[in-house]
């Protein structure tokens, strides 16, 4: 069992910004199973997390590896007799297909898969700046009775006027009538990203509205790479990673449909590296029971490793912002970019990409899974998991996904036995 033993420090408020820092004594004592460990023949560093489904099978993506070298989709199914069997369900980068998936997957209710990739598509070099390899594409996997999948590209991105790149952890979100709804960090009229919805049409295609064109103008965001949120009246919450001012490090938002196809944009929160408070979220936000919002970002906050930050909103529309925990102080985890899962008792759970004690992969620390949990109002933080030693994985870029019985499940970007990568389970 490794403990580490941090000060607690506490800001007054500043204005609407109410700021508190806590590092707190923590003991690591969670068990650790590798599911998967990927070959590249099967796919290799996956930059996604993975969904189950109802029956208790694992989905994720990997962005490099498989046939054609540029991606795999796959299942993971637990087998009767202990332990999971793997299946490629699709091999990205053949003709027009996608490639480089670096989106997780989302299911609907008839059991059809729908992502994102990167790269290829129906639009070649020069449609996006920097990406030869198209501009990414939007997707949809889906079963037979023999047991095969089939790909349906549902749209390509076009870049110039359209997005481009779909990347990070990043997910489509899907509303009750079938719509899917996503962000791409590049491309659109402006050059800095747009959120977009998809909506299937009567004929079987599909219909791409633009919801937003990012500006980099006043205090509008510039590249969403987030998962977005629906709250209860149909409003879509997301960050940006860059933009919103002249410090040009990120914002949260909100987008509220007006009718007519129409959204409007309020933007919640500025980040700026003024004072002790994080920027550069690269994850999106999630919501508790009570209607607030809750987050990380990579950089910033008193251990200059990122933040977890609570937004809550007032009977006057505008929104609070508290720090709850300072990452990358005495020898714990750093850069919280792969965002943060909420149990029903409202605790806190997250990966950091670097960070921790082990270190024989990396000079930085292998990352680490954590908790945040409140005790009599005080948020403390526990790094639940290590990773980075030999044979493990390390690099964790994908929050994790809770089952009904609290354990969690993720990925690894790297390590592994054959260094590729690898699906975990972390028990506390």
């Amino acid at each position: 069992m490794y403990c580490k033993m941090s000060p607690l420090s506490r800001f007054a408020p500043l204005a609407l910004i109410a700021t508190t820092f806590l590092f707190v004594a923590v003991c690591v004592q969670a068990q650790e199973t590798i599911i998967d460990t990927f070959n590249f023949n099967d796919g290799s560093n996956p930059r996604a997390g993975v969904i189950f489904d109802a029956a208790g099978n694992l989905y994720g993506t990997t962005m490099g590896g498989g046939k054609f070298q540029l991606g795999t989709a796959f299942e993971l199914s637990p087998a009767a007799g202990g332990g999971w069997t793997e299946t490629v369900l699709h091999n990205f980068g053949s003709g027009k297909d996608g490639q480089t998936p670096q989106s997780g997957l989302v299911m609907d209710g008839a059991g059809n898969l729908y992502g994102m990739t990167w790269g290829g598509g129906a639009y070649g070099s020069g449609s996006c700046a920097g990406q030869e390899l198209g501009c990414g594409i939007v997707f949809e996997l889906s079963p037979s009775s023999s047991g095969e999948w089939t790909e349906t590209v549902l749209h390509s991105f076009g870049g110039k006027g359209d997005g481009a790149g779909p990347q990070g952890s990043t997910s489509l979100v899907l509303d009750a009538a079938g719509n899917l709804y996503g962000t791409a960090p590049n491309g659109g009229v402006h050059g800095y990203g747009i959120v977009f919805e998809l909506s299937p049409t009567s004929g079987g295609g599909w219909t791409e509205t633009i919801l937003h064109q990012f500006s980099n103008v006043g205090v509008d965001g510039a590249n969403p790479v987030s998962t977005l949120v629906f709250d209860a009246a149909g409003n879509l919450y997301g960050t940006t990673e860059n933009g919103g001012g002249p410090r040009d490090r990120g914002t949260v938002f909100k987008l509220t449909p007006k009718g007519g196809g129409k959204w409007g944009q309020t933007v919640l929160h500025v980040f700026s590296v003024d004072g002790n408070g994080g920027f550069d979220p690269g994850s999106g936000v999630i919501f508790d029971a009570a209607g607030n919002l809750y987050g990380t970002t990579g950089e910033g906050g008193r251990g200059e490793g990122g933040t977890a930050y609570e937004l809550s909103p007032s009977t006057t529309g505008r929104w609070t912002i508290k720090w709850l925990y300072s990452f990358g102080a005495n020898g714990g985890g750093s850069a919280p970019w792969p965002g943060i899962v909420m149990d029903s008792a409202g605790n806190i759970y997250g990966t950091t990409e670097i960070g921790g004690p082990n270190h024989e992969y990396t000079i930085d620390g292998g990352g680490t899974v954590f908790k945040l949990a409140q005790v009599d109002g005080v948020w403390k933080e526990t790094d639940l998991y290590n990773f980075g030693n030999i044979g493990d994985g390390y690099s964790p870029n994908a929050a994790p996904v809770l089952d009904s019985a609290g354990n969690l499940y993720g990925t690894t970007f790297l390590g592994g036995a054959k260094r590729y990568g690898m699906v975990y389970e972390v028990t506390p």
